[in-house]
């Protein structure tokens, strides 16, 4: 099982590696990041802040499709995430 721990308001650690996400999640860009490395998705993970465990009992592969989009008619939601470039609509 692979420990994703939060840290400030976007950033994200796990396995000596760090990201940070601009804009969306931080959790979604580190499962991203790990899967690219060759990590498999159907990998187990927990994520913390700290030492309070904030989600248990997700995978890689979940974390891999989603992210976070809020603009100034709708509240922050979990969207599928669309690299830039795709061919597919974003859900607004």
């Amino acid at each position: 099982m692979l420990t994703f721990q939060l840290e400030g308001l976007n950033k994200c650690s796990c396995e000596g590696e760090t990201v940070a996400a601009r804009k969306g999640s931080a959790i979604s860009r580190m499962a991203r990041h790990l899967v690219a490395m060759g990590f498999s998705p159907d990998e187990p993970i927990e994520v913390k802040r700290g030492d309070m465990v904030c989600f248990r009992g997700t995978t890689l592969g979940y974390w891999n499709i989603w992210t976070t989009r809020e603009t100034d008619e709708t509240a922050l939601k979990k969207v599928k995430y669309v690299a830039l470039g795709s061919n597919e609509s974003l859900d607004f």
